[in-house]
């Protein structure tokens, strides 16, 4: 049994209109020509009312000119383009605001349209909501340089971050210092009473720290109770200054669990990125040396190499 062309004509209009994902038809000018499916409210806000608008009568310019950039370049190569771009509601001058609330993530599919079906040459773009997506990618890539436990940066970012900061210390001789920081006796803590009490120490440790930190600086749990700091555009006489004052903190607070209370030290070794340092090897080195001399010095202390 065959359709007519009546029926099948229907049918398709039935199916585009239920399409969850819109379909924009967009002339090489800018203009939207027709708006096909997008029937999804929980993604996307409802869209036909730019029907005969131009890319820049409705988004910011920088958005429309990347837009239409796109949208040329795949006529004049004919062959699909692909961008990721971010909106809201709220960037769309005239939108009902009928979807989705806040910032949301799409990937953009920009083919040319190979038939003369319109005056002018156009593309179909179609739009994908990836906002989940892109929050798992960013869940994912925290995981990845968060230490769990206690919020810090872990070691494998930092290893990354002095990476690029001693690269950058080659290029423009900005200085660097780090220190490397062990609370002192933190096994006796874990024995005495209690890994959760054990685990809340580093939490407090950390939260006490950062407070104390400039936004430049990095921070980071290298392992078990050792953490280090990278401070950036930071010589080695400014950062001595400032690992004194957090020394200073450190050994005023005061760690407070179930019936217990107690005070914690830190030793700390401290070094800066020298001309001769080919690699942060020999500055990580450095630092873990000087934390030594600080621990067989007494402990809660500092120690620069």
């Amino acid at each position: 049994m065959y359709s007519t062309p009546d029926i099948t004509e229907k049918m398709l209009l039935a199916v585009s209109c239920a399409l969850p994902d819109p379909m924009f038809i967009i002339d090489i000018d800018g203009t939207y020509v027709d708006i096909i499916g997008g029937a999804e409210r929980s993604l996307y806000d409802s869209s036909r009312f730019l029907i005969g608008k131009r890319l820049h009568d409705i988004l910011p310019e920088p958005v429309a000119n990347r837009f239409l950039n796109t949208i040329k370049k795949a006529i004049r190569l004919n062959r699909l383009q692909t961008i990721e771009y971010e909106l809201s509601s709220a960037d769309c001058f005239g939108n009902r605001s009928d979807g989705p609330a806040g910032k949301q993530w799409f990937e953009g599919r920009i083919s040319p349209i190979r038939i003369d079906c319109y005056r002018t040459p156009c593309v179909v773009w179609v739009a994908i909501n990836i906002s989940d997506r892109k929050r798992t990618e960013r869940e994912l890539k925290r995981f990845s340089e968060i230490d769990e436990l206690t919020g810090a940066n872990n070691r494998r970012y930092f290893m990354r971050a002095f990476e690029y900061e001693l690269n950058r210390f080659k290029r423009h001789h900005s200085p660097a210092a780090i220190a490397m920081m062990d609370i002192d006796h933190f096994k006796d803590v874990n024995d005495t009473y209690g890994h959760p009490c054990g685990d809340k120490t580093l939490v407090e440790f950390v939260r006490m720290i950062k407070l104390k930190l400039r936004k430049t600086d990095i921070f980071a749990r290298i392992g078990g109770e050792e953490f280090a700091l990278l401070m950036v555009n930071t010589n080695l006489s400014s950062a001595e200054i400032m690992i004194q004052r957090l020394l200073r903190e450190i050994k005023q607070m005061k760690i407070t669990f179930e019936r217990y209370e107690f005070a914690i030290t830190v030793s700390i070794g401290l070094t800066e990125i020298l001309q001769e340092d080919e690699s942060i090897c020999r500055p990580m080195s450095r630092a873990d040396n000087a934390l030594y001399k600080a621990k067989t010095s007494g402990r809660a202390c500092i120690r620069m190499m």
